[in-house]
């Protein structure tokens, strides 16, 4: 109903409401509440569907949220797999693919599979391993399984040569390079896990070994968990990296790790 007050139109709304019973074809017959606005009312429904419908629309946003979810940490996870630089021939080597013989090889590949599943407190301790020994007895393979691992969990981690590494500092040094050896090394740093593969195959120059040093000694300064590769034995890893590098690689639980047995390529 309209009426003129001082000029101007004012709109009576007239609301009513009752309870009616209402009979549902999948739920049992019940009272429902229907409301009535200018004469039109609303109609019945059955509060046991529309909590049915409300739950399935729920539901279908959890699964909406969940997917998102996991394409985000797949998307991750693929970023976080392109720039550590595992080489192609190890891109999918886990613990699973790696088949020890010997007690002595199931205990090394414990060692390694038990820092990758505990590499958060790891991280926090700043823990560190030396895969060292005979070549081609298995230590790049388990070293790039506890990254695979760690990076499967949302971590990163760069897998590097060590002739690389040095090489791409030393570039650094040429006044044509666009990055600066600090961009450098900071790279090096600031990754959760750093393997350093071939140490002591390079020249080891004063230079080198200082550089080196530089990138060791900044990570463990930061706390940072550093895996080191050498075909040496731990002696003369020891005389080619020096003394501190292996005291500091040793500190909070860091593990020297022997690989001693012969070598499984050709066999």
């Amino acid at each position: 109903m309209m009426q003129e007050q001082g000029g101007l139109m004012s709109i009576n709304i007239i609301f009513e409401s009752k309870e009616i019973d209402f009979d549902c074809e999948l739920h049992s017959k019940s009272k429902v509440k229907i409301f009535c606005v200018s004469n039109i009312w609303s109609s019945g429904f059955c509060k046991d569907c529309v909590e049915i419908k409300r739950q399935e629309a729920v539901k279908l946003e959890q699964e909406r949220a969940e997917k998102e979810k996991e394409r985000e940490r797949l998307a991750k996870i693929e970023s976080l797999l392109l720039r550590a630089g595992i080489p192609p021939r190890f891109k999918y080597h886990s613990f699973e693919t790696f088949f020890a013989t010997t007690s002595d090889q199931e205990l090394k590949k414990k060692l390694c599979l038990d820092y990758a599943n505990n590499f958060l407190e790891n991280f926090k301790l700043g823990k560190s391993i030396i895969l060292c020994g005979t070549t081609g007895t298995g230590k790049t393979h388990l070293a790039c399984s506890i990254a695979n691992q760690v990076i499967q969990n949302k971590n990163s981690a760069i897998f590097i040569n060590v002739f690389k590494a040095i090489d791409d500092i030393k570039e650094t040094w040429s006044k044509h390079s666009d990055k600066t050896e600090r961009e450098v090394i900071n790279n090096f740093i600031k990754t959760d896990l750093l393997i350093l593969d071939e140490i002591g195959v390079q020249f080891g120059s004063d230079s080198e070994k200082m550089i080196l040093f530089k990138i060791l000694n900044e990570r463990y300064s930061n706390m940072k968990p550093t895996i080191l590769i050498s075909n040496l034995n731990v002696e003369a890893l020891q005389e080619f990296v020096g003394e501190r590098v292996i005291d500091r690689m040793k500190e909070n639980g860091g593990m020297i790790v022997k690989f001693d047995w012969k070598s499984h390529r050709g066999n």
